[in-house]
């Protein structure tokens, strides 16, 4: 949570701001040095600007109000009410811009019925010109009493040359698991394929045009049938639980258009069912997805497929590979420029395979037979078998 109203206190202390509630009359009069001496007379809760220790006190609560706030104007809050006191070189941007009341608030109490404004986007004052809106929307549902606050920035930035890489493009290929999807995929793919065969036979092409062929028949087949793998939600949850998400979604929709307190007050019971529901559905999925993994593992080990096993095993423990280190040069510095990061790359290669040849290499007698090894290149069958023989995961 960040706290805004951030004020700065003047070197000069002569100056002061006047509160109406607090000061009842000044009097204004020069010393003997030529300097102004303010005097302050008044009963109740006085305040001297003029006290070293005043300016201390003045931090934090209400007595922060005169002192030159960069709070916007634009809050949920009073005009009474001030925020703690920072650094100058920051402000709030979200009491900046003019909304309704209904866009400022970001917190609902457990009555549902108190809002109040207590979440704040803090940015550096050199870039408080990009920001162009900041508001709550209230849209935005996870369970929470807390409103998503989000803001729109628009700033300039340096043009970045790619080299035209392409992201990487994940299919869907969850969906091969039913039979009606899996039997259009494969009559989609031989019908590409048997077009590519056709065309190999009329033309010579190289090996490298060959492989553009498949690679572009692969694509295009997976495009139109798979279509492209999204991450809206985790493997495990069902169909029936993410229609209870959305029911859940439109009961807090119906939240924020209620007109009245009577319909918000049944808006939000319906919602607390909904989520209870919600969360049932969850917990059940997720109970069924460790069992399948349990299972899973289980015949994995009886079958010694450890690489099965060892993947399972990873889904169960929630365990991922740590990240990879960035390459370090002979001094142990980091190295952040992919190019030093390849030339550094071959530079230990080189030193760790160019090695001097040894001083007394071994004597290895000559084999007193031959043994029938076939040194001809290989054919397009014991190729064809040799693919086939290669296992799910494993290098050639």
């Amino acid at each position: 949570m960040l706290v805004g109203g951030l004020c700065s206190i003047g070197s000069n202390r002569r100056k002061y701001m006047e509160r109406s509630n607090n000061v009842g009359s000044r009097e204004d009069q020069s010393n003997s040095n030529g300097n102004e001496e303010i005097q302050l007379s008044s009963t109740g809760n006085q305040r001297n600007t003029l006290d070293p220790n005043w300016t201390e006190k003045a931090s934090y609560g209400r007595d922060a109000a005169i002192l030159r706030s960069r709070r916007g104007q634009c809050s949920a809050h009073s005009g009474s009410r001030s925020y703690a006191v920072q650094s100058s070189t920051k402000c709030t941007c979200d009491t900046i811009f003019p909304h309704k009341r209904i866009h400022k608030a970001t917190w609902i109490s457990p009555d549902h019925t108190t809002e109040n404004q207590i979440d704040h986007i803090c940015i550096n004052e050199k870039f408080r010109r990009i920001m162009e809106d900041v508001r709550t929307r209230r849209g935005a549902d996870v369970a929470s009493d807390h409103h998503l606050v989000m803001a729109n920035l628009k700033m300039k930035l340096k043009k970045n040359w790619t080299s035209g890489q392409t992201a990487l493009q994940r299919f869907n290929t969850a969906l091969l698991q039913y039979t009606d999807k899996l039997n259009e995929f494969k009559i989609a793919l031989n019908n590409r394929f048997q077009a590519l065969q056709d065309l190999l036979k009329e033309e010579e092409t190289s090996m490298e045009d060959n492989w553009k062929g498949i690679k572009e028949a692969l694509t295009l087949t997976c495009q139109e049938v798979l279509g492209l793998k999204k991450y809206h939600h985790k493997e495990w949850i069902s169909t029936k639980t993410l229609d209870k998400i959305k029911e859940r979604k439109n009961k807090k929709a119906a939240i924020n258009n209620s007109r009245t307190r009577a319909e918000k007050v049944q808006a939000q019971a319906e919602y607390i069912e909904a989520n209870k529901q919600v969360k049932r559905s969850i917990g059940a999925d997720k109970k069924k997805y460790v069992e399948e993994l349990a299972t899973m593992a289980e015949k994995a080990a009886r079958e010694g497929n450890m690489k099965q096993l060892q993947d399972t095993t990873k889904k169960l423990a929630e365990k991922y590979s740590k990240p990879e280190r960035p390459v370090k040069d002979k001094e142990g510095k980091p190295i952040t420029e992919i190019q030093q990061q390849r030339n550094r790359w071959v530079e230990y290669s080189e030193e760790l395979l160019n090695r001097p040849a040894p001083m007394n290499p071994p004597d290895i007698e000559a084999a007193h037979t031959d043994l029938p090894i076939d040194v001809n290149p290989p054919t397009k069958e014991e190729i064809r078998i040799a693919v086939r023989q290669i296992r799910s995961g494993k290098a050639a």
